[in-house]
C-alpha cells in the first residue's frame, strides 16, 4: 500500500500541475461567467429587494450562499464533460493505466474539480465586497470554521459530480439532471431563506428539506459566517457533508470502475 502511495503522489502532482495550467488558461471566461451571475443576484437581492422590505442584509446573506453553492452550478459541466469522454475518446482510460490504483485515478477527477470550484469561490470574495460595500459586515465571521466547511463543501461537490457521472445513462439525460436534481436542490436547499424560518411556515416541508445536501451546505456556511444563532448546528452540518462525501464518492468510484472495466 505504501509503495503504491510513493508511486502515486509524484504522478498525481504531475497531473495536477497539468490540469491547473489548463484550468487557468480558461479561467478568465469562467470567472466572467461567475461574476455576471453574482452581479445579478446581488443587484436584485442586495439593492432591489431591500426596497421591498426584505432587509438590507439579504444581499450579504445570498452572497455567502453563492460562495458555498457555486459548485452546484458547475456539476452539469463536470458530468457532461466526463460522460462525453466515457462515451467517446475515453481519455480517462489512459489515466487509469498510470502507476497508481484505479480508485485513486477516478477520485483524482473529483479532487481536481473541487480545487477548481474552490479557486473560483475564493476569488469572487473581493467582487462581493465591491458590490455590497457597507453591507459587507462580517463581525461574527469565524475564519477557521468557514475555511473548514468551505473545503468540505467543495470536496462534496466534486464527489457528488463523480457520483452523478457514475449513474447517469448518457448525455441525453443532462437536462433531466438539472430539472429533477440540481434545480430542486437549489430552490429548496435553503439558498433563499433560513431553515428555521421555513420551519415556522411549514414544519413538514422543513423536515423534508433535510434530505437535501444543499440545506446543510447553506446552513453550515452561514453559521460560520454570521454566527450559530438562527442556523442549524454547524458541526452537524459539517458531519453530514463529510458522511455524504465519503458515501457518494465510494459508490461513484465503485460504479465507474465497473463501467470502465477496471481490474
Amino acid at each position: 500500500m505504501f509503495k503504491e502511495m510513493r508511486i502515486s503522489f509524484p504522478v498525481i502532482g504531475t497531473l495536477l500541475r497539468k490540469d491547473l495550467l489548463a484550468f487557468m488558461r480558461a479561467y478568465l471566461s469562467h470567472y466572467i461567467d461567475t461574476v455576471f451571475l453574482l452581479f445579478t443576484i446581488i443587484t436584485v437581492f442586495g439593492y432591489f429587494m431591500p426596497e421591498l422590505n426584505m432587509g438590507t442584509s439579504f444581499g450579504l446573506f445570498l452572497f455567502i450562499g453563492s460562495i458555498a453553492g457555486l459548485g452546484l452550478f458547475q456539476v452539469t459541466e463536470r458530468v457532461g464533460t466526463m460522460v462525453a469522454d466515457i462515451e467517446g475518446d475515453r481519455t480517462i482510460s489512459y489515466l487509469i493505466t498510470m502507476p497508481m490504483p484505479s480508485s485513486t485515478a477516478i477520485a483524482y477527477h473529483a479532487v481536481v474539480w473541487s480545487i477548481y470550484s474552490a479557486i473560483t469561490g475564493l476569488t469572487i470574495i473581493p467582487i462581493g465586497k465591491i458590490l455590497l460595500w457597507n453591507q459587507f459586515d462580517l463581525s461574527n465571521f469565524h475564519y477557521g470554521k468557514f475555511l473548514l466547511i468551505f473545503v468540505v463543501v467543495n470536496l462534496f461537490f466534486g464527489f457528488f459530480a463523480l457520483f452523478i457521472t457514475s449513474i447517469i445513462k448518457g448525455l441525453q439525460n443532462l437536462s433531466t439532471l438539472y430539472l429533477r436534481v440540481l434545480n430542486p436542490m437549489y430552490m429548496f436547499g435553503a439558498f433563499f431563506y433560513k431553515w428555521y424560518d421555513l420551519e415556522k411556515i411549514s414544519p413538514v416541508l422543513a423536515k423534508l428539506t433535510l434530505i437535501i445536501p444543499m440545506t446543510y451546505i447553506m446552513e453550515g456556511t452561514r453559521a460560520a459566517a454570521f454566527g450559530q444563532k438562527d442556523y442549524l448546528n454547524y458541526w452537524t452540518c459539517l458531519g453530514v457533508l463529510v458522511g455524504l462525501t465519503v458515501v457518494l464518492g465510494s459508490i461513484g468510484i465503485r460504479i465507474l470502475k465497473k463501467r470502465l472495466d477496471c481490474v
